[in-house]
């Protein structure tokens, strides 16, 4: 099989893999030598119950370096609101429906000098029994001026 350019679809072929008669792979079958190709463009959340609210909310546990730089990059905020205005709904999507989603989008920065463009796969992580406790996001972006 040809390895797929987008990293989109590499994170949900080798998800794909590590499902087991259509069970949820675990946490624990992530293994970064299996990816190195994608693993600094991946994050990795712990999905759990607010000892407070009792809502279902996430923490990071791991952060690749590509990630990294994004989130503290000079154009930071504006990545961070262009990936949470969604995250939130496609998080609850991808735990509710056991399902791996892909997401993308762009907007212009607020100079409008620039348009910020992304791609990510959300795969969940968990038992077999369907309960998802984790969720591997691998993403990809792109700046670029704009052209008038």
């Amino acid at each position: 099989m040809a390895q797929e350019r987008r990293i989109s679809e590499q994170a949900i072929a080798y998800w794909n893999t590590l499902r087991k008669e259509g069970a949820l792979p675990p946490f624990d079958a992530i293994k970064p030598e299996d990816i190195p190709h994608i693993w600094e463009d991946c994050f990795v959340a712990r999905i759990y119950q607010h000892p407070e609210t009792g809502r279902r909310t996430h923490a990071y546990l791991r952060i690749g370096e590509n990630i990294r730089r994004m989130v503290e990059g000079d154009l930071a905020s504006e990545m961070s609101l262009l990936v949470l205005d969604n995250l939130t709904q496609k998080y609850r999507y991808v735990t509710d429906n056991c399902s791996a989603a892909v997401d993308q989008s762009e907007r212009k920065s607020a100079d409008g000098k620039r348009v910020i463009k992304y791609r990510q796969a959300i795969a969940p992580l968990g038992t077999d029994d369907g309960n998802v406790t984790h969720i591997l996001v691998a993403m990809r972006y792109l700046v670029a001026d704009v052209t008038v």
